[in-house]
């Protein structure tokens, strides 16, 4: 009788639903079902449920729960008649936010294997995206930022939640095998803001629905894919844009009829407050999905149309006012980000302010400026190019003579390690002297290490022709106490290198990771730890040392034969203090051998320089 009574249970659940769309029953209300109701299929009993007189369509209405299906099962469901589910967003809810990361980590939506098309990302940053999130390489923050920085959308998308869905997504597909991984794919038409200088450059883009809509129909449609879409309402009405013109939405459906289901995130709107108090006074449940045919929702006004007609279900996440903004802190941006930003701004919306204000940034803080010039060279035979950091209000800040930096693979330290920035923000706070900053390109590979791996030519060149052309043009120390070389890497040997030949101008040597398990000029063979030994035996010098290194940085170099990173950090440590040099060691727990490693130590090393005690 159980077993009757459940089939028969399942029979009405479907002929509801074929009656009246796919609002989920609540199956208990269902009693005393007549005897030879029990023996019709879900057609005749679709008729039966009609015939007049039916108390029990009455009843089972009435039990219908107008709160739809749980949200994710809801979107997963949706999957099985269309092939691409939209959320028409609201933009940075947290809600939304831990919504999207329940969906990854769902293994009925991971077994779909959806291509995800995001708002948040114009399509250069497509094979970055493919990087970080398919492949799950590690990718610098600078990088990573460039995904929702640079997007047609000026500061649309610094809430934390975009990133932090990426991030889930990425951690899921590093658990599935790669036929099943899901690929965000960028929707937002591509750009280039450092071509763009005047409004004039944004209005070309055009509009961004055209982008989004050939995504959807070349990169998922036409390849036989799936597709979570996540989009602003404007660009997913099935009705078309607010403005009457064709969206994402209408333009995919021309090519691709039937294809599209679209679920709106309620955040309130459309419609009235006494439609979010009705929500609540039904107790709707938090986070569902629910059908807007048949529905008293679908019946809300959207501009000229019905909601229903706009969109097929509501996302419901919870009343309007428990909705959160995820907002950043104002002081997370970098100052040059900020200043890009009112740039940016004014080219987007003829506004300067508008992009800080809506970010509630402070006014920006002074800032230095970063040229880039080439040096002939008679020690190399051609020119090579370095870059000039001079600081905030230079030249009146340095009527004494500026502090100076040199530093190694220049390219690196006005990328991935924002090294202007920190100047910047470290200057303007007190806590290092007006400095002007060298900063030297030294390519990649062999001629990397042509110049950074022990070599008196590069120390020549440096010396003897790029330092006294520096002195030439700006009011720069002379004084080596106050002049650092730093470096990473093989850039960290170079700076305790040099300091060591040129101690008249190298009075302080910051290196991070340094490479000191290298021979003299290159040599990768023994005798290893070539600079340590000439420390170790040579008359101590005035110069000042900050080392940091990694833990994680123990593998031996060329295969275990010479000695780890790691290693040689400890090794010159031990002999500069032997020899009564001032050192500060950091050597960091689970530190790795890469630049977002060193660019949160930087900081920390340039302003214990400027404070240790002369090691003389």
């Amino acid at each position: 009788m159980t077993a009757l009574r459940a089939r028969v249970s399942r029979t009405i659940h479907d002929a509801l639903t074929a009656m009246s769309g796919d609002k989920m029953w609540n199956i208990g209300c269902l009693v005393n079902l007549p005897l030879r109701a029990r023996r019709l299929d879900i057609n005749q009993f679709v008729e039966y449920m009609r015939s007049p007189g039916m108390s029990l369509v009455v009843l089972c209405v009435a039990c219908a729960s107008a709160q739809g299906s749980p949200a994710v099962r809801g979107i997963v469901d949706a999957f099985a008649h269309h092939r691409v589910v939209a959320v028409a967003e609201a933009h940075g809810l947290r809600q939304a936010g831990d919504f999207y990361i329940a969906l990854a980590r769902d293994t009925g939506f991971q077994r779909i294997a959806p291509d995800i098309v995001i708002e948040f990302a114009s399509r250069q940053s497509q094979a970055l995206l493919d990087r970080y999130v398919a492949r799950g390489d590690s990718v610098a923050l600078d990088t990573l930022r460039s995904i929702w920085r640079n997007t047609t959308k000026v500061a649309s998308w610094e809430s934390p939640v975009y990133a932090r869905w990426l991030t889930a997504i990425r951690d899921v597909n590093r658990t599935l095998p790669a036929a099943r991984r899901m690929r965000v794919l960028a929707g937002d038409t591509p750009v280039s803001w450092t071509d763009m200088h005047a409004p004039a450059d944004w209005q070309m883009l055009g509009d961004n629905n055209v982008s989004f809509a050939d995504v959807i129909t070349n990169e998922v449609l036409a390849k036989g894919h799936r597709a979570f879409v996540v989009l602003g309402s404007n660009h997913l009405m099935r009705t078309g844009a607010r403005d009457d013109g064709p969206n994402t939405t209408t333009r995919v459906e021309s090519k691709y009829p039937g294809s599209m289901y679209v679920a709106w995130l309620y955040n309130g709107r459309p419609g009235s407050p006494d439609a979010d108090a009705r929500m609540m006074r039904e107790a709707w449940t938090t986070p569902s999905l629910v059908s807007l045919r048949g529905s008293w929702a679908g019946a809300i006004p959207v501009g000229a149309h019905r909601f229903d007609e706009a969109a097929d279900a509501v996302l419901y996440l919870g009343p309007s006012v428990a909705l959160e903004q995820d907002v950043p802190a104002p002081d997370s941006f970098e100052m040059s980000y900020v200043r890009e930003l009112d740039r940016r701004s004014w080219i987007e919306w003829g506004d300067s302010t508008r992009a800080g204000a809506f970010l509630h940034l402070v006014a920006p803080r002074p800032s230095g400026t970063v040229t880039e010039f080439s040096v002939a060279s008679k020690q190399y035979g051609r020119d090579r190019r370095i870059w000039v950091y001079l600081p905030p209000d230079y030249p009146s800040a340095c009527r004494q003579a500026c502090s100076l930096l040199v530093t190694f693979d220049g390219g690196v330290y006005l990328g991935a390690i924002p090294l202007p920035n920190m100047l910047d923000s470290l200057i303007t706070a007190g806590r290092m002297s007006s400095t002007v900053v060298l900063l030297i390109d030294n390519s990649s590979g062999v001629d990397r290490l042509a110049d950074l791996a022990n070599h008196a030519k590069f120390a020549a060149f440096v010396g003897d022709e790029l330092l006294p052309w520096l002195y030439g043009k700006w009011n720069v120390t002379h004084d080596p106490s106050r002049t650092i070389a730093a470096g990473s890497s093989a850039g960290g040997l170079a700076a305790a290198y040099l300091a060591f030949q040129r101690p008249d101008l190298f009075g302080n040597v910051l290196s991070q990771s340094g490479a000191f398990w290298r021979g003299n000029e290159g040599s990768n063979e023994a005798p290893f730890e070539w600079l340590t030994q000439q420390y170790a035996a040579a008359p101590k010098r005035p110069i000042r040392f900050f080392l940091d290194v990694g833990a994680t940085e123990s593998v031996g170099a060329m295969g275990g034969v010479a000695p780890s990173i790691l290693e040689a950090n400890r090794h010159l440590r031990d002999a500069l203090r032997a020899k009564g040099y001032a050192v500060s060691y950091l050597e960091v727990p689970n530190g790795i051998h890469a630049p977002e490693a060193w660019r949160t130590r930087l900081p920390t090393a340039l302003v214990s320089l400027s404070s240790l005690p002369q090691g003389r």
